[in-house]
């Protein structure tokens, strides 16, 4: 074995790893507090919803997502700076965690006003506070009141933070933890370690983010809102 390589992982031990330490398991970096996403999803007056970025993820089966990486059968291929829809022929649109991931959010932000009808609902999360995280790049971080200058033609329904201080500082923490080995197995298992002891601070965002000024140190920022207009009879 190269130094520094870990060692393969039994299936056991990975499907362990894959359940409790990634997006939404009990040892995740990060909780998300924010229930717009699901109410969004199981909205049935909301007919055609788009999930833009969803990284093969599907929310519901009513739901389209879209992406131009993951995709499974029934997935729309596309960019969200391209999409494939009619101008004003969507009911509600979802991007969360992808701004931060592309060059041109602004571009995203147009195409979503342009495909949203008047009326439309649009939900999106930014991070604020976290560290460089590449899918396939990272170029931003937004403060709440940069995401609502972003949003600007929105009427804005609801704002604050999704993820809050809790998320913030578990998440640099298992990264710094990362940082003190130069050996990669150390290194990660450093950070695994973090994570367990960790944990239970993100939890603790159920609470601190009823505090007014949880949104200065929130690891990701929302916005939701409704385009102007009135739909149509």
């Amino acid at each position: 074995m190269v130094r520094g390589t870990p060692p393969a992982p039994t299936p056991f031990l990975r499907r362990f790893i894959e359940r409790h330490f990634y997006r939404g398991g009990l040892f995740h970096k990060t909780r998300n507090n924010s229930d717009y996403v699901r109410r969004i999803a199981s909205d049935t007056s909301l007919v055609r919803v788009a999930n833009i970025g969803s990284g093969g993820r599907r929310l519901f089966e009513r739901v389209i997502s879209v992406d131009p990486y993951r995709v499974r059968p029934g997935d729309v291929r596309a960019f969200g700076e391209a999409l494939p829809f009619l101008d004003a022929s969507l009911d509600g649109v979802i991007c969360a965690a992808v701004l931060e991931h592309v060059p041109d959010p602004h571009g995203i932000l147009a195409e979503i006003r342009r495909v949203l009808r008047p009326g439309g609902v649009a939900y999106v999360e930014v991070p604020f506070l976290q560290p460089f995280h590449a899918a396939p790049d990272d170029y931003y971080r937004v403060t709440l009141e940069g995401l609502r200058r972003w949003m600007a033609g929105f009427d804005e329904l609801d704002a604050g933070a999704c993820s809050g201080p809790g998320s913030a500082l578990t998440w640099i923490a298992v990264e710094y933890a990362g940082l003190l080995f130069r050996d990669r197995f150390l290194s990660r298992l450093a950070s695994y370690a973090a994570q367990v002891v960790l944990a239970p601070l993100k939890y603790l965002d159920a609470i601190l983010l009823r505090r007014p000024g949880a949104v200065h140190l929130a690891s990701g920022v929302y916005f939701y809102g409704k385009k102007p207009g009135r739909p149509p009879a």
